[in-house]
């Protein structure tokens, strides 16, 4: 099986950037790299206030820790998504069209002149959006493949079924 070749857009590229982002920051583990900032700032919020007691002072700094870690993290999710949509225009994706085709063992997807394979047992996860199904071979990349290039809706769903169909199946063996 074969989809006719499409573009992705920039509205469907933005869709991405904030599943992306979503899907990132779902993991406690994500928010580590923000550590040292609050960490210093807190530290410095529990040594200005000297003149209160422990507690207040603990309580204080732990607030501040909060409220810094949550301004860094989203300052940087704004930053990333920024760059990422800035860049659109120079990235693959604006250059050429997309191509999927679909395997009894794997899925390929080539842009321009590049061509890549995908076992469907390799893949990491496949979902949707309202617009988009996303077929994610890692947690951090991901095949767009826009519903409108079906021509229903219901053709869309069968493709979906298909795909998690023949995923789910590599997985069980």
């Amino acid at each position: 099986m074969s989809l006719p070749p499409y573009k992705i857009t920039f509205q469907e590229y933005a869709h991405f950037q904030l599943v992306f982002v979503l899907r990132y920051y779902r993991k406690w583990t994500s928010w580590l790299i923000f550590l040292p900032l609050p960490l210093g700032v807190a530290a410095i919020s529990y040594s200005v206030a000297s003149d209160l007691n422990f507690g207040i002072r603990l309580v204080l700094s732990f607030l501040v820790f909060i409220l810094v870690l949550i301004a860094a993290a989203f300052i940087t999710q704004v930053l990333c998504m920024a760059s990422g949509l800035l860049t659109f225009k120079t990235t693959h994706f604006a250059k050429g069209a997309m191509h999927v085709s679909l395997t009894d063992d794997q899925l390929i997807s080539s842009l321009m002149d590049q061509e890549v394979r995908y076992k469907w047992s390799s893949l990491h996860n496949v979902t949707e959006s309202k617009k988009v199904i996303f077929v994610f071979p890692d947690r951090y990349s991901s095949i767009l493949i826009p519903k409108r290039i079906f021509t229903s809706p219901a053709e869309a769903n069968t493709f979906l079924d298909d795909i998690r169909e023949r995923w789910q199946k590599s997985k069980a063996k």
